[in-house]
């Protein structure tokens, strides 16, 4: 965790889904790449899994195994 004069920042976990959802969904974020959007709240769970992930050091493989 780091913090700023005006705001404490955390690392993402998978409980942020809504939060997440609500800024990659957003098409004022996406005004110069409109295709980068998600609309779907499943395909931006499985893409903030692995960014989740990700950052800990995990493989893919590791990924699968954890969530099998």
């Amino acid at each position: 965790m780091r913090q700023t004069p005006d705001c404490v920042l955390d690392r993402p976990s998978v409980d942020d889904l809504d939060q997440f959802f609500s800024i990659v969904s957003d098409p004022r974020v996406w005004t110069h790449l409109p295709s980068g959007r998600l609309t779907d709240e499943e395909e931006a769970e499985a893409i903030l899994v692995r960014l989740v992930f990700a950052d800990r050091g995990l493989t893919a493989a590791q990924l699968g195994a954890r969530l099998a």
